[in-house]
């Protein structure tokens, strides 16, 4: 399941801030709505399913295979209760599954971020899915401890494949590019406004498909944040032909969210980073931050993590009820 963060946002907890800087002042029509979400059944839903999980995740109360079964049932529950069902020009097909599947077989694909196919064959996705996972832990912990940090060479997992919801059950490889060589060549976990990566994808047709510049996120902008529930297994006995084309976009149906709520905004910006509410769980690092203006969806940054009980990166303004950070995006 990962870290699960809560979004709520009422006024008075909005205004119950730690010690850091105030958030910018809220537009009148969003207080509207949080008065209006407030009252409907909705809200106490999305609340309830977030306190069952955590108390699942934390009960020792639970054997290893009851606890799973009640946790996708209860995450089935918060998942409808809390997020919406995408909508048909929602760009899913320029969504990237970032997985690595076991050399033995012995264990399903596993999706271990996400990315977005912004232009060609280039894909946008949070800098720390592209460096060793078990340095990225000791230097986590280290800088948890107060310890100094060291920086991590940039570095695609091994026997990693990209997968697209594009309709083709191909798998592409996933290299550093040329152009993206302005980019740092490691990632140092105290730096958190360099946690944006450019990669590409090998042997990709890109013709017909669709591009999106990079593009600068107003203050309090409505967002869509992608949330694919699907497993690694599922995309996996699909690629393999294990499952038809028809039972894949049943199965896509069934797993596909989207965070499209009055409260999925970004809510301040500072040095590159941007906190923004929208719902969110560990796995997620990578998802584009999708703005709405009119009829299109404009990218706007890359989600990369939660802001924990540390101090806020990028010196964020500090309020639990906008749990979440994300890049500002360079120009390619």
């Amino acid at each position: 399941m990962g870290d699960l963060k809560r979004s709520l946002l009422t006024v008075q907890q909005q205004r119950r801030l730690k010690v850091g800087k105030r958030l910018p002042p809220r537009p009148e029509e969003m207080l509207e709505q949080v008065r209006v979400y407030r009252t409907s059944g909705r809200m106490a839903s999305c609340q309830a399913g977030y306190e069952v999980i955590n108390e699942l995740l934390n009960s020792t109360r639970w054997s290893p295979g009851d606890r799973a079964l009640a946790v996708i049932e209860a995450n089935s529950i918060l998942l409808d209760s809390c997020l919406s069902r995408p909508t048909a020009d929602l760009p899913l097909a320029s969504l990237v599954f970032l997985t690595v599947k076991d050399p033995s077989g012995e264990s399903p694909l596993e999706i271990y971020c996400l990315g977005f196919n912004f232009r060609d064959n280039l894909v946008l996705t949070a800098k720390h899915c592209v460096v060793d996972p078990r340095a990225l832990d000791v230097q986590t912990n280290m800088a948890k401890a107060g310890n100094r940090t060291t920086p991590i060479p940039l570095a695609v997992r091994r026997n990693t494949r990209a997968f697209l919801l594009d309709g083709s059950t191909r798998m592409y490889g996933v290299h550093f590019p040329v152009t993206a060589q302005a980019q740092t060549d490691s990632f140092d976990v105290v730096h958190p406004e360099d946690d944006v990566a450019i990669v590409a994808l090998s042997d990709f047709d890109a013709s017909g498909r669709k591009s999106f510049t990079f593009e600068v996120a107003g203050t309090w902008e409505q967002l869509n944040f992608v949330w694919p529930n699907i497993s690694g297994q599922s995309i996996q006995e699909f690629v393999e032909g294990r499952i038809s084309a028809q039972d894949f976009k049943r199965v896509l149906r069934q797993t596909m969210y989207v965070d499209d709520s009055f409260k999925c905004r970004v809510a301040s910006q500072e040095n590159k980073c941007l906190s923004h509410a929208c719902d969110s769980q560990g796995g997620l690092s990578g998802s584009p931050l999708l703005a709405v203006r009119g009829n299109s969806f404009n990218l706007v940054g890359v989600h990369t993590g939660s802001i924990g009980a540390g101090r806020p990166p990028c010196d964020l303004a500090r309020t639990e009820y906008f749990p979440n950070y994300g890049l500002a995006l360079p120009r390619p």
